[in-house]
């Protein structure tokens, strides 16, 4: 029995129908999944300007504290006031680059608060020692953020 070339064209239709369907499944899955990886992506760069961000903030509050430490004896009361200043706003924009509910921010804000205390009293002796808390805290924040950055983990939010 021979199959009548019409049939033919009705198979070969069909064939390429479910081809096409299969093709564009395929295509589907790839899609979303390069969708995902490229949210990741997306999500780490974010972390790393972060990650940036904090840094260049805390090296300019530790900058700060130390010029204050080092002009004290020599600087007039309007050059300690802009100082201060500008001490005081670079502990506020890292105050506000987490969730206030995050306890390591309460860490960074009691020591910000013990240092500015300490210059208040001119008592600079535990200075090196409450800066190297605030580096150890800092370090493991862009510890964590780092790891996150290299696996491409989303899983929770960015700070």
């Amino acid at each position: 029995m021979e199959i009548p070339s019409s049939e033919w064209i009705d198979f070969g239709n069909l064939a390429i129908g479910i081809g096409t369907f299969a093709l564009a499944f395929v295509l589907g899955i790839i899609g979303i999944i390069s969708a995902r990886k490229g949210r990741k992506i997306h999500i780490a760069d974010k972390r790393q300007e972060w990650v940036s961000t904090f840094r260049n903030y805390v090296s300019e509050v530790l900058t700060l504290q130390q010029q204050h430490s080092l002009i004290i004896k020599d600087c007039s009361i309007e050059e300690l006031d802009a100082l201060m200043k500008e001490l005081n706003m670079a502990s506020n924009k890292i105050r506000f680059m987490f969730d206030p509910s995050d306890n390591r921010r309460d860490k960074l804000e009691d020591l910000f608060a013990a240092i500015s205390k300490d210059f208040a009293d001119k008592n600079y002796e535990n200075l090196a020692e409450k800066q190297y808390q605030i580096i150890q805290i800092t370090d493991s924040i862009i510890s964590k953020q780092r790891k996150k950055i290299v696996e491409l983990d989303n899983s929770e939010p960015i700070i």
